[in-house]
């Protein structure tokens, strides 16, 4: 599943899923209500599916990332590129695990 289509009253909304997400709590108070309210029961366990697969891919990139970090000198040039990938990367996965916990609360 690469597009999730939310088919409403006035038309669909069509979304890819590796693009938009993790979308920040803003977005997702927006989008989720929607997905609730229009979208099949399949189609949200398919997307629930999609976002814990990105989630593991967060996941293991932090870990790769720390483990690089700590391979390097502390004050290295590597070890502060290996450190801001692996915060920027852990937001992605927290912002990820909120928009996970947020489907879950609209699928029964």
């Amino acid at each position: 599943m690469d597009v999730l289509r939310i088919e409403h009253d006035r038309g669909y909304i069509e979304l890819n899923i590796e693009a938009f997400f993790p979308c920040t709590q803003k977005k997702a108070r927006i989008l989720f209500p929607l997905i609730w309210k229009w979208c099949s029961e399949e189609a949200k366990a398919a997307l629930l599916r999609e976002l814990m697969e990105l989630a593991d891919g967060y996941e293991a990139l932090c870990k790769m990332y720390a483990n690089e970090a700590v391979n390097h000198p502390p004050r290295s040039k590597e070890c502060r590129h290996f450190t801001s990938e692996f915060k920027r990367t852990n937001t992605l996965y927290r912002r990820m695990q909120k928009n996970i916990i947020m489907l879950k609360e609209v699928t029964p």
